[in-house]
């Protein structure tokens, strides 16, 4: 799988990756191999998948809480339609996350982890479908790539 990903970064000609980038990118990969990690454990140890996502998405909400607060006055100046959408984003990714995190207790972290990032192969369709992203034979490809990777750790291969 990390190599259909890689196909996308090493197959540009000519682009030169931002340093800033890369590591900010490779840290983000740490903290979602982190947080899968503890989110697995914590599942498991807790005997009761919904009360851990219960308590961790309360837990969650105190600090959007507060932000809310701290910047009521700028919030105030945004459009319904935008807050609308922002809420309904939310709600599907929590939804997601609660499903994801359901699952770790169901089955092994590294089977969860690698079948929710197929999310790339989604992302690659939207982008060269509906953005027309090129070069779209790379995607499709690196795409598929991933697709045989979540395959083969779904079946255990």
């Amino acid at each position: 799988m990390s190599f259909g990903i890689s196909i996308l970064f090493f197959g540009r000609r000519h682009a030169h990756a931002n340093p800033q980038a890369v590591v900010a990118a490779v840290l983000t990969g740490f903290a979602i191999a982190s947080y899968s990690v503890v989110d697995g454990l914590g599942v498991r140890a807790s005997q009761s998948p919904l009360g851990y996502i219960g308590w961790l998405f309360l837990l969650e909400c105190i600090p959007g809480a507060w932000f809310i607060l701290y910047r009521r006055r700028v919030l105030s100046a945004v459009r319904w339609r935008t807050i609308l959408i922002g809420f309904v984003g939310g709600l599907v990714s929590a939804v997601a996350y609660g499903l994801a995190i359901y699952a770790k207790s169901l089955t092994s972290l590294g089977t969860v982890s690698a079948i929710r990032e197929s999310s790339v192969i989604i992302a690659a369709l939207i982008g060269v479908i509906w953005f027309k992203e090129r070069p779209w034979k790379l995607r499709l490809l690196a795409a598929s790539v991933v697709a045989g990777g979540v395959i083969l750790l779904a079946l255990r291969v």
